[in-house]
């Protein structure tokens, strides 16, 4: 069983992104703007709820968005995200991180 978040995390890194995390209980930023996996997602542990922010490296105007819980098994740490985004597409591609993306999704993907 893979764990979704990390996997995202790092997928997302491959494909251009930079990674931010802010704690769902005051809004305050628990990650800044990085690529940094583990930080990153030590970040979502610290608060048991995290939402990830996926941040392009080129100006593009996105909103793409996870909430990770942690307390559920590392397959459904995602529990929600917004919808016809990357997240979107990589939680299909992928089953939730359960498979490996494809060469072509990542240069479909890549920013």
């Amino acid at each position: 069983m893979q764990n979704s978040a990390k996997r995202l995390m790092h997928d997302a890194v491959i494909c251009g992104y930079k990674l931010r995390v802010y704690y769902t209980h005051d809004n305050s930023m628990a990650y800044a703007t990085g690529v940094d996996v583990e930080k990153a997602y030590e970040a979502t542990q610290d608060c048991d709820l995290g939402i990830l922010y996926l941040i392009p490296h080129k100006k593009i105007d996105t909103k793409d968005w996870a909430l990770i819980i942690h307390g559920n098994n590392d397959d459904e740490l995602i529990s929600d995200h917004v919808v016809g985004g990357f997240i979107d597409r990589w939680s299909s591609e992928t089953d939730y991180g359960q498979e490996s993306m494809s060469r072509e999704f990542k240069q479909r993907e890549s920013i």
